[in-house]
């Protein structure tokens, strides 16, 4: 089997065949499956076979088309073309083989190059290919999970080759912090340096405490800017580390949760310094009567002072409802509770902004247009809000803001398909699936338009949708037209807005790190599911024995409210309005 023969393949049209005959991609899968060995050795690099790279690159394509089209029931409930337990199989050979092309040293810019051209050697196609699958399988496990986390992180493998992420913690943690004496060392300087040319002599016997105590932290000082012994790393310069980003934003699925979300906290510390945000203290004054109303004034003065101080520290100062300041200096609780005041406020359906799913998951209001409630435009209110919670999520802040799975893909800038749909409406979802079963759709004699609800008009779909007839040949278009206008055209502008005011505090290229359930996970924080018997065996009583009734009372209330319902704090429109 020759290059010839493959690129001669590897047209649409071949792969529409193919993929129309599903025994066929299966006939595929048995013949690697029954040479495993073979395969795995040309994965692994010990093989140079391009006769197997070329079956692999066949197959990768395939089935990448196949799952386009395949609907969650298909995969999940049917399991079609393959058992999850196959697909869970394939996982770990298929990273393996992305991860060892791009740790080899792939330029990235050929892939980019290949996949706008649809040409490239075998390797880099075999690269984007394998890639693009694994995201498509990743993206239907996060929905729901068949494959264990082990058969993504390929441990062993990856230690093979010469790959420790924990290298790249400690480069990024080494070349990223402050010496926490700094600060300190320079105020206690210029102060003992200016009370000590006073003509007050108060002022110059502080002028000399100060001086001693500087003479005292110097030596802290010192010690902590004495260079460190070196160790055997992996990432000793910017262009190791270079090598190691590379390979984590396309695939860092590769890569422990815990691990990202480190690395995501070094990145963090790293954009703090680059912006001078560690060194900026930026005052707001908020009334507690109009906490909503301030923070949006307060965070535009934010914009208008420059970037950097979106990022800074900012220190809350509430005004009472006499207009009279709080007693209190804000070490970080204010701020916290400003951010949970703000967001509890903005993100209430009540207020018109967000609607939420009869999961009580939220998403943006198409119709948000007609809110009044904001002294604004809804547009900027969305970027303010998007700004708001990026700040929670980058100053480590936790939230209750749960929103929809589609809406999370769009904050990633990642599309949706079909069955994202369920996230958005559960009904409209099952009655779309119903129509893959009919065998003559055109009985139901639909068009290209959808009735929209919620402006009570009709929308074209398509150009001129009202004169295309849905038929069993072009359902698939129909369901992609509908899923589309529904999760994405209805609310553009609202969405867009949102992610705009997000990206400005945590860009893109950090959000890549993860998937949307670990992005709701920043967001909100573990969902609630953790061991109570673990926490029973490690907590101890003081005047009371184990067998005591009321601790049997105690855990049963701890039990039933950590597995209630989701409830949040979303509630009476009293709490929501801005006055």
């Amino acid at each position: 089997m020759g290059n010839g023969l493959v690129y001669s393949w590897d047209t649409r049209a071949a792969i529409n065949t193919l993929t129309s005959h599903p025994f066929l991609l299966t006939a595929l899968w048995n013949h690697i499956s029954s040479n495993i060995k073979k395969y795995e050795q040309y994965v692994h690099g010990a093989c140079n076979d391009e006769a197997l790279g070329e079956v692999l690159l066949l197959f990768l394509h395939c089935y990448d088309n196949v799952l386009q089209v395949t609907d969650d029931k298909e995969f999940y409930d049917m399991q079609r073309p393959f058992a999850l337990s196959t697909v869970a199989y394939m996982v770990p050979l298929f990273s393996k083989l992305a991860f060892r092309l791009m740790w080899d040293g792939i330029d990235e810019a050929k892939v980019q190059t290949a996949f706008a051209k649809q040409k490239g050697g075998l390797q880099t196609r075999l690269l984007l290919l394998s890639r693009s699958l694994l995201h498509k399988i990743h993206q239907r496990n996060t929905r729901k999970k068949f494959c264990p986390e082990a058969e993504w992180l390929i441990p062993e493998f990856k230690l093979s080759r010469g790959f420790n992420f924990g290298d790249v913690l400690r480069y990024l943690k080494e070349n990223t912090h402050n010496n926490p004496f700094e600060n300190l060392f320079g105020v206690l300087r210029e102060l003992s340096s200016e009370m000590l040319q006073s003509s007050d002599p108060l002022e110059r016997h502080f002028g000399d405490i100060f001086g001693n105590l500087r003479s005292l932290f110097s030596g802290l000082h010192e010690m902590y800017n004495r260079p460190r012994p070196q160790e055997t790393t992996t990432v000793s310069s910017n262009e190791d580390l270079l090598r190691y980003q590379c390979l984590i934003r396309p695939m860092p699925f590769v890569i422990a949760y815990k691990e990202r979300l480190e690395y995501l906290r070094c990145l963090i510390e790293r954009d703090r310094g680059a912006n001078h945000a560690l060194d900026v203290k930026f005052p707001v004054t908020v009334r507690r009567t109009h906490v909503l109303e301030d923070s949006v004034r307060e965070l535009a003065r934010l914009d208008a002072s420059g970037s950097v101080h979106l990022k800074a520290q900012l220190h809350v100062k509430f005004l009472n409802q006499e207009g009279l300041p709080e007693d209190g200096i804000d070490e970080g609780g204010l701020f916290k509770e400003l951010l949970e005041m703000v967001i509890q406020k903005a993100f209430s359906p009540d207020l018109g902004y967000f609607i939420a799913t009869e999961d009580h998951e939220l998403y943006p209001n198409p119709c948000s247009k007609q809110n009044t409630v904001y002294h604004g435009t809804h547009i900027d209110f969305f970027k303010f809000m998007g700004r708001v919670l990026a700040k929670a999520v980058y100053e480590g802040v936790v939230v209750d803001v749960v929103f929809a799975d589609f809406f999370l893909n769009t904050i990633l800038c990642q599309s949706n398909n079909l069955g994202d749909l369920a996230s958005y409406d559960k009904e409209l979802y099952k009655n779309l699936l119903a129509l893959k079963d009919m065998q003559n759709v055109e009985d139901l004699d639909l068009n290209f338009t959808l009735y929209d609800s919620s402006t009570g008009t009709h929308v074209m779909l398509v150009p001129n949708g009202e004169n295309m007839v849905v038929t069993n040949a072009n359902l698939s278009s129909y369901l992609k037209a509908v899923t589309n206008y529904k999760l994405t055209v209805q609310m553009h502008e609202q969405a867009m807005s949102f992610v705009a005011g997000f990206h400005e505090i945590l860009p893109q290229s950090m959000l890549a790190l993860f998937d949307r359930k670990e992005l709701q996970q920043l967001i909100s924080g573990l969902d609630g599911s953790f061991d109570i018997m673990e926490l029973k065996q490690y907590t101890r009583y003081e005047g009371f024995t184990d067998d005591a009734p009321v601790l049997s009372y105690f855990w049963a209330d701890v039990t039933s409210t950590m597995y209630a319902p989701a409830t949040h704090w979303f509630g009476t429109p009293a709490e929501s309005e801005l006055e």
